[in-house]
């Protein structure tokens, strides 16, 4: 092999070396992440990497090897999309920080002090920047508004008010110009993508009506929902608070339509979709609002029985969701009223002959209700049998302290019902079993309705009509239909929901 073979042999060796080593190094910038972090003033030993998520934060990794203030994240994977934070030794954060594709090698510096954010900077980011000098601004003005209230605190209550409000709108028109003028700037980044999320979208008119309308029609424009970074930030679940809170009409008709809507754009298997059908869930199962049961109820039967769905939770967790939703839905607004077999309280002598008092264990009720069988079907007072075209079922315990304030509110206006002629009738069920308690209380304070205990102790009550606290009531029509439930512990509002229905003719 001549000289120059061996020569031109040998440089193409090394340039397929040179070419692979380049090649591996463009591979772990694609794949791996480091952020390096130079901070004066930092005594911390130990730091953390966190980001958002919806309405959490996440650490993500941790540095044990801090000297002079240099922190070091770094991973062989790319981080994702997302909003994350510098975490001290003491948990608390320092600052935040854009991370996308193009900032996965991110060099910041700064100085620990009261206002850190004042001075932190991105050597090798001018995107990173804007998010700085845009936390930066919005800090600013935070520090502006507690200036003007301080200064105010001399003035009159009304002058205060109407100084603070003027400040409050300049503030609110300057930030909504900066965070417009960014978004341009940076139209197509992620920064864009969460500046969208803060952006208020209004119509210039006089006219309030469509104002509204234009600002509810367009609240989730351009808003991406088929990408998990979206609620990789502080400011989605902000928004999506906001819509439900403010701008979605709050009926459970409505709701339902908004969540509809909202998951209609998430795609079926993302992070997203899984974590807003939580967040439904739980808000909707827990709700105290009257009827929004049903939209609990409504979620699980549009995205829990279908498989495409179910598969993003644990088996065992959806079944105890769908059956949880099969025990509220004899409750609904709208659905029939479970039917009761109730023992008047007057017949307490009588259950106590046949051993019902007595009796401690489930096996001994079971063998006294197979054994009085005909004498327990004659005392039986059903709430089908009752007869009225306004019925109040209410659950009560004469132990309970809201029920010795609300029974006589409610006992004395269902008196002025039957004074003005009203077809109302109670249906009073004490919920526990101490018998001679019920009676004395009903004795002393001569309730003169219909009162019933759950004598053969098997109506199981607590699951039918969902009882965890007392009173509880429920407003019925005619047919047994739920017309009202659960109105809280003042009986004011269910006795003005009576008042309406005997307006409308019932």
């Amino acid at each position: 092999m001549t000289a120059e073979k061996l020569k031109f042999t040998y440089m193409k060796k090394y340039l397929c070396i040179v070419l692979l080593y380049m090649l591996s190094l463009s591979m772990q910038a694609q794949t791996g992440f480091k952020i390096t972090i130079n901070l004066k003033n930092c005594k911390d030993t130990i730091a953390y990497l966190s980001y958002y998520q919806f309405d959490n934060t996440f650490v993500k990794d941790s540095c044990t090897k801090i000297k002079n203030g240099k922190i070091i994240f770094k991973g062989s994977n790319k981080l994702p999309t997302g909003i994350y934070s510098l975490v001290s030794q003491d948990k608390l954060t320092y600052f935040d920080f854009l991370i996308d594709d193009e900032t996965q090698n991110l060099d910041l510096i700064g100085t620990v002090e009261s206002n850190i954010h004042a001075n932190i900077k991105a050597t090798n980011s001018d995107i990173e920047n804007d998010f700085f000098d845009y936390i930066k601004f919005v800090n600013d003005q935070n520090d502006d508004l507690k200036l003007a209230k301080q200064k105010s605190n001399n003035l009159s209550p009304l002058d205060s008010i109407a100084v603070i409000t003027a400040k409050q709108k300049d503030l609110d028109l300057a930030l909504n110009q900066y965070e417009l003028q960014l978004h341009q700037k940076r139209k197509g980044s992620y920064l864009a993508d969460v500046l969208n999320l803060k952006i208020e979208k209004k119509y210039q008119t006089t006219d309030r009506f469509l104002a509204q309308k234009y600002y509810h029609d367009h609240y989730w424009d351009d808003v991406n929902f088929k990408e998990d970074a979206t609620i990789r930030n502080p400011f989605f679940f902000q928004k999506l608070n906001k819509y439900f809170d403010d701008i979605a009409v709050r009926n459970t008709d409505s709701i339902i339509v908004a969540i509809d809507t909202v998951l209609s754009k998430t795609n079926s298997k993302s992070l997203i979709r899984k974590i807003l059908l939580y967040h439904f869930i739980y808000t909707y199962a827990n709700s105290v609002t009257m009827g929004f049961d049903k939209v609990f109820v409504h979620i699980v039967d549009t995205y829990f029985t279908k498989k495409e769905n179910t598969d993003l939770y644990d088996s065992e967790l959806v079944e105890q969701i769908i059956i949880h939703s099969e025990k509220l839905r004899p409750q609904l607004i709208g659905s029939k009223a479970p039917n009761l077999f109730m023992i008047n309280a007057t017949d307490i002598q009588e259950m106590a002959k046949m051993g019902f008092e007595s009796a401690q264990t489930t096996d001994e009720l079971s063998k006294l209700q197979l054994q009085n069988k005909d004498r327990l079907n004659v005392l039986f007072n059903s709430l089908n049998e009752v007869k009225a075209n306004n019925i109040l079922l209410v659950f009560w315990d004469v132990d309970c302290d809201h029920c010795k304030v609300e029974i006589p509110k409610l006992l004395k206006a269902y008196h002025q019902f039957q004074k003005e002629g009203k077809d109302v009738k109670v249906y009073c069920v004490y919920i526990k079993n101490k018998t001679a308690d019920y009676l004395t209380y009903i004795n002393d304070n001569k309730l003169d309705w219909i009162n019933v205990y759950d004598g053969a102790r098997n109506n199981d009550i607590y699951e039918k009509y969902g009882i965890s606290y007392a009173p509880v009531v429920y407003l019925l029509d005619k047919n047994k239909i739920i017309k009202a439930k659960k109105i809280g512990y003042e009986f004011l509002d269910i006795i003005k929901l009576l008042e309406q229905e005997f307006k409308n003719g019932s």
